[in-house]
C-alpha cells in the first residue's frame, strides 16, 4: 500500500488491482444469437448485442489436438513388467500409475499370482492380459473406471434397447451417499451387475423377472419390486451391526490432503475442528491460512492473501454461487459457517478451466449433499456465536439443508474481545521543532456495538440417476456503530486549552447469493453441468471527526474542526456457466464450455466538501473456453486450457491460457509444473483518506484510469511421499500489471498550525512482482498427524509516478512464514497445538519525513518505510466427543496466543495537534500515533450437539 500501513475501520482486508492483457476482438467469432438467448435467459432484460460477425472465423480452441495425437495412438499407452507378484498388487501398481479407478472383490483375487509383460496396449487389452486364466471377468465404465468380478455372475449389461433396461443408484440413506461396487442379482443368482462407484447401475431385465436382489457389505440387503413401466430406481440399504474381528485405526480423515491432478489444497471441513478454534468457533478460512502461501499473521483478519496477493483477487465460489467480501466485523470471522463445509478446494496455481476472473487464488467451498430419509440435527454454542444445521427429507430422493449463525450478544461487551488496547500513559509524540509535549493516551479504545448472522440453505433433488438439481442461498449481514470521545489539554499561547476529539462511524454491508446447478450424464462419456447464479454484495459506511478546543478558564470556543467521510460500494453479479465433459478415449478428456457474467457496480466517496468519487458501471464477459487433458508416454500426463473473453466495457478479447504438467516418475516422486495467465475485471481501489486509513472500494475496469488487471505465474515443484512422510516443494513468479492506488499526491502532514485537510487526491498505476517458494512437510505416525508450511517469498510494486519508479516493499511483503500445526488423538481426545511465524510488515512511517509535505515521486522508499515487530503467536485446542441422549456431543476448548504474545498489526498516524508555549511563537504540528495491537491471551469454550 502507498500510504500508512493499516486496514480500514469498517474492511480489514487490502484491494489491488492490474492491466489487462488485450488481444483483437477480430481473434473469434461470438455467435450473436446464442449470446442474445444467454442475455435474455440469465437477466431477462431488454438489450441490443453490439457484436457483429467478426472478419476473421472462429478457430477451433483444440486444432492442436489431432496434431499431439498425430503421431501417437491413444490406445497404445499401458505397459507393465510383473513378475511372480499377486494380482492385487498389480491392480494397485496400474491404479496408482494410470490414475485409474478399479473395483473388485478382494476375495475373488485371492491367492492369484501372476506373471505379465506387455508394453503399447489399450487399457481394455491390459485388463485382459492381466486377468488372462483367472477365471475373472471386466467391464470398462467411462475413461478410467474398472469392475473386475469372477464369472459365475452372467455377462454385465451391454447396450439393449432402452424399454429392456434399468438404471438405478444404491443410496447410504443417512449419508445420501452412493455405495460404490454394490451387487445387484436375480433372486436365484444366476445373472448381476455392480454398481459403479457412484452406486449407480445399469441392469437388463428379462420378460418374467419381478424381483431384483440388492447387497452391500455392512447393510441390510434388500429385495426389490420391478415393475414394468419403470425405468429407473433409487434402492436405499440400511447399515446393519456386523460381527467382525476387532481392527486397529493407524489414520482417521486427514485435516489436510492434496489433490495431484489438478495441483488443489483440500481442507476437509469435518476435521476442522480437531484444529484449534477461533474466539468465534471453527473458522474455516483461518485453517486455510495454515496452508504454505496463505498469510496467517493478522489475528484480525480473516482474509485470504495468497503469494502477495489481496483477498479480493481470489474467486470464492459457495456451492457455485460467486461470493464477494466474504467476511464478517470488518474481515476478523470468516461469513463460512464450517459446520456446513464437506470440503474446501484451495488452488494457488492453475485453476480449473469453467474458472477464471482472478488473480490469485481460487477458493472452491462445497457444503453437505446429502439425501437422508431422516431428518438430522446438530447445534453448537461457543463463547460470541450460536449456529444450528438441519438436515431434512421431503420426499423420496429430494431434501433440504439449512444453516446459520449469529452472535449471541453485542460482541463488543466480551472483555476477551480486546481489539484496541487501552494505554492511559504519556504520550511518545515525536515534536519536530522543539520539545514541547503533550499528555494524553497514545492508544485510544473503542467499544462497539455490534452484530452479524449468516444462514445458508440448499435443496438436493436426485430426479433420476442421471440427473441432479441443486439450488443454494447464502446470506450474512454485519452492523457496526460505535462513538469515541477524547479530551486531553494542551497549550496555546499564555491559555490552557480543552481538547475535545470525537470520533463517530456507522457502517453495514450485506452479502446475498442464490445458485441453481443442473447436472446431467447424458452417457458415460458425456456429462454436462450448468449452473446458473447470482449475488448482491452492499456496504455503506460515514464517519464523522471533530475537535473542539475551548479556553479553560472562560470556557470560550477558541477553535472548531470537523470532517466528514461517507462511502458506498454495492455489486450485483450474475451469471451463466455450462461446462460439457467428454471422455474421448480412456486417456482422453475434454472439456468445452461458455460462460456469461454481468457485473453492475457503483460506489460513491464523499466528504464535507462534497462527492470526492463516484462511479456507475455495467460490464458482460462473454467467454468461451476449452480444455484438453492427456496422457504422453507412460509417467507423463498434460492439461492444457484456454479461456477466450469478450469485456464490453474495453470491447477487447483477453486470452487466459494454462497449462498444467506432472511427471510420475516413480510412485513415491512426482514431478509437477504449471504456467498460466488471468485477468480480474472487477477491480479494488484503495482512498487514502485524511486519518492515513484505507478504504478498499470495488468498482469495474475500463479502459482509462481503471485497466484490467493481469497476473501470469509460473509454478515448478515436485512431491515426495514415503513411510508417511509427505514432502510438496512449489517454486512460483507471479507478475502482476495495473495495480491502482488512490491516495494524496503529497505524503506527509499539512501545513503548520492547521490539521489535514487536503483533497488532492491522485490514481496511481503500476505492477507488482511475487518470487517464492513454498514448502510443506506433512507426517503421521499413528495417532499423531501434523504439517509444517514454509513460505519464503518477496513481493514488491513499482509505481512510475512515485518514488521516480523505485521498487519497495509490498504492505503484503512478508520475507519468512512458517506455520508448524501438531494434531494427537488418544480415545475420545483430540489435542491440537499450532506455532505460527511472520517476519515484520513493512509502513510508512511519517515520523520520518520531517515537517515539510513532500510528493511522492520524491520520496525514496528508505526515506518513509519502516518495519513492525517479527510476529509469533502459539494456539493450542483440545476436544472430547462422547455419546449423549443418543447421539453425539463434543466439548471443545481453545487457547488463542497462548504465551500472551504482544503482536502489532500497524501504527498511523491520524491528527495534528497544534501547540506553542506562548503567543509569539509558531505553533507546532505534531505527530501523534495509534498503534493497533493483536489479539493477547484469549481463551473460548465451545459445546456441539449432532442428533
Amino acid at each position: 500500500m502507498i500510504g500508512v500501513n493499516n486496514s480500514k475501520v469498517s474492511n480489514t482486508s487490502s484491494r489491488r488491482m492490474g492491466a489487462g492483457i488485450r488481444t483483437s476482438s477480430t481473434l473469434f467469432i461470438l455467435w450473436p444469437l446464442i449470446f442474445k438467448w444467454s442475455h435474455y435467459l440469465l437477466f431477462l432484460f431488454q438489450t441490443r448485442l453490439r457484436y457483429n460477425f467478426c472478419r476473421i472465423a472462429l478457430p477451433c480452441l483444440f486444432l492442436w489436438h489431432s496434431a499431439l495425437l498425430s503421431g501417437q495412438s491413444s490406445n497404445s499407452n499401458f505397459a507393465a513388467d510383473f513378475k511372480h507378484i499377486p494380482l492385487t498388487e498389480a491392480l494397485a501398481s496400474m491404479k496408482e500409475k494410470y490414475n485409474l479407478k478399479i473395483a473388485y472383490d478382494d476375495k475373488a483375487l485371492d491367492k492369484i499370482v501372476i506373471d505379465r509383460t506387455f508394453e503399447g496396449l489399450s487399457l481394455g487389452e491390459a485388463i485382459d492380459n492381466l486377468l488372462a486364466n483367472t477365471g475373472l471377468v471386466y467391464k470398462i465404465l467411462g475413461k478410467d473406471k474398472v469392475l473386475i468380478r469372477t464369472a459365475d455372475l452372467a455377462e454385465l449389461p451391454t447396450d439393449v434397447p432402452e424399454e429392456l433396461s434399468l438404471s438405478g443408484q444404491v443410496l447410504d440413506p443417512i449419508s445420501g451417499e452412493g455405495l460404490a461396487f454394490a451387487t445387484i442379482t436375480t433372486l436365484d443368482g444366476k445373472r448381476g451387475t455392480i454398481a459403479d462407484e457412484m452406486g449407480k447401475f445399469f441392469f437388463r431385465v428379462s420378460e418374467g423377472e419381478t424381483k431384483l436382489r440388492v447387497q452391500y457389505l455392512g447393510y441390510q440387503g434388500k429385495d426389490i419390486e420391478v415393475k414394468q413401466a419403470e425405468k429407473s430406481i433409487i434402492v436405499n440399504l440400511h447399515a446393519v451391526p456386523q460381527e467382525i474381528p476387532g481392527i486397529t485405526i493407524l489414520e482417521q480423515m486427514p485435516t489436510l490432503g492434496a489433490s495431484q491432478a489438478d495441483g488443489a489444497n483440500v481442507v476437509h471441513g469435518g476435521a476442522m475442528y480437531r484444529l484449534p478454534s477461533f474466539i468465534g468457533g471453527v473458522d474455516a478460512f483461518r485453517n486455510i491460512q495454515l496452508l504454505p502461501g496463505v498469510a496467517a499473521h493478522d489475528d484480525l483478519s480473516a482474509d485470504l492473501k495468497i503469494r502477495g496477493g489481496e483477498g479480493n483477487e481470489n474467486l470464492i465460489i459457495l456451492d457455485g454461487i460467486n461470493l464477494y467480501y466474504v467476511d464478517h466485523y470488518f474481515g476478523i470471522f470468516s461469513a463460512i459457517n464450517a459446520n456446513m463445509v464437506e470440503e474446501i478446494n484451495l488452488y494457488k496455481n492453475s485453476f480449473p478451466v469453467e474458472y477464471g476472473g482472478r488473480l490469485s487464488g481460487l477458493v472452491e467451498i462445497k457444503t453437505h449433499e446429502v439425501l437422508n430419509e431422516k431428518a438430522a440435527f446438530n447445534i453448537g454454542v461457543d463463547l460470541l456465536t450460536t449456529n444450528a444445521s438441519m438436515q431434512v427429507p421431503i420426499v423420496k430422493n429430494m431434501a433440504v439443508l439449512l444453516g446459520g449463525r449469529m452472535t449471541n450478544n453485542n460482541i463488543a461487551d466480551h472483555k476477551i474481545f480486546n481489539l484496541l488496547q487501552q494505554e492511559q500513559q504519556s504520550s511518545v509524540v515525536k515534536q519536530l521543532t522543539n520539545t514541547s509535549t503533550i499528555t494524553r493516551p497514545t492508544v485510544i479504545g473503542i467499544e462497539p456495538d455490534f452484530h452479524f448472522y449468516d444462514a445458508n440453505a440448499k435443496w438436493i433433488w436426485q430426479y433420476k440417476p442421471t440427473t441432479r438439481l441443486t439450488a443454494s442461498f447464502f446470506q450474512g449481514f454485519d452492523q457496526f456503530d460505535y462513538t469515541y470521545q477524547e479530551i486531553f489539554r494542551s497549550r496555546l499561547g499564555p491559555f490552557q486549552i480543552n481538547n475535545k476529539e470525537t470520533n463517530e462511524e456507522n457502517a453495514n454491508w450485506r452479502n446475498t447469493g442464490f445458485s441453481f446447478q443442473v447436472e446431467q450424464d447424458w452417457s458415460p462419456k458425456w456429462q454436462s453441468h450448468l449452473n446458473v447464479n447470482t449475488s448482491f454484495y452492499k456496504e455503506t459506511s460515514d464517519l464523522q471527526n471533530s475537535l473542539l478546543q475551548a479556553s479553560v478558564l472562560t470556557g470560550e470556543i477558541i477553535r472548531e474542526r470537523s470532517q466528514f467521510l461517507g462511502t458506498q460500494n454495492t455489486i450485483h453479479s450474475s451469471e451463466l456457466n455450462l461446462k460439457n465433459t467428454l471422455s474421448i478415449s480412456p486417456l482422453e478428456d475434454l472439456v468445452l464450455g461458455y460462460q456469461l457474467v454481468k457485473n453492475k457496480v457503483s460506489f460513491d466517496i464523499s466528504a464535507e466538501a462534497g462527492q470526492i468519487l463516484n462511479r456507475n458501471d455495467e460490464g458482460y464477459q462473454h467467454t468461451l473456453y476449452g480444455e484438453y487433458a492427456f496422457h504422453l508416454g507412460k509417467p507423463l500426463s498434460i492439461s492444457a486450457g484456454l479461456r477466450a473473453t469478450h469485456y464490453n466495457l474495453t470491447n477487447q478479447w483477453y486470452l487466459s491460457p494454462h497449462l498444467l504438467a506432472l511427471y510420475q516418475a516413480n510412485e513415491q516422486f512426482l514431478l509437477k509444473s504449471s504456467w498460466n495467465i488471468n485477468q480480474q475485471f472487477t477491480r479494488e481501489i484503495y482512498h487514502e483518506d485524511r486519518f492515513g486509513r484505507t478504504f478498499d472500494i470495488l468498482t469495474m475496469a475500463k479502459a482509462a484510469g481503471f485497466p484490467v488487471a493481469a497476473s501470469e505465474q509460473f509454478m515448478l515443484g515436485g512431491n515426495f511421499k514415503m513411510a508417511g512422510l509427505e514432502v510438496d516443494l512449489e517454486m512460483y513468479r507471479k507478475a502482476t500489471t495495473g495495480m491502482i492506488e488512490y491516495a494524496q499526491i503529497r505524503n506527509g502532514r499539512g501545513e503548520l498550525g492547521k490539521p489535514i485537510q487536503r483533497t488532492d487526491f491522485r490514481f496511481f498505476e503500476g505492477d507488482r512482482l511475487t518470487r517464492g517458494l513454498d514448502l510443506l512437510l506433512k507426517k503421521s505416525i499413528g495417532p499423531y498427524s501434523g504439517w509444517l508450511a514454509y513460505t519464503l517469498s518477496k513481493t514488491t510494486l513499482r509505481f512510475p509516478a512515485i518514488s521516480k519508479g523505485v521498487p519497495f516493499p509490498s504492505v503484503d511483503d512478508r520475507r519468512h512464514q512458517l506455520k508448524w500445526v501438531n494434531q494427537y488423538r488418544w480415545k475420545k481426545w483430540d489435542f491440537s497445538l499450532v506455532y505460527i511465524f511472520s517476519s515484520g510488515t513493512p509502513y510508512t512511517d511519517i515520523s520520518l519525513l520531517g515537517e515539510t509535505s513532500l510528493d511522492r515521486e520524491e520520496i525514496s522508499p528508505a526515506e518513509r518505510i519502516s518495519y513492525l515487530e517479527d510476529y509469533h503467536r502459539v494456539d493450542a485446542g483440545l476436544n472430547y466427543s462422547f455419546p449423549l441422549w443418543g447421539g453425539k456431543a463434543r466439548v471443545g476448548g481453545s487457547i488463542f496466543n497462548l504465551f500472551d504474545r504482544k503482536n502489532v498489526k500497524q501504527r498511523q498516524y491520524i491528527y495534528s495537534i497544534t501547540e506553542s508555549r506562548n503567543e509569539n511563537d509558531t505553533p507546532i504540528n505534531t505527530v501523534l500515533g495509534t498503534e493497533l495491537q493483536l489479539l493477547d491471551f484469549t481463551p473460548n469454550l465451545s459445546f456441539s450437539f449432532s442428533f
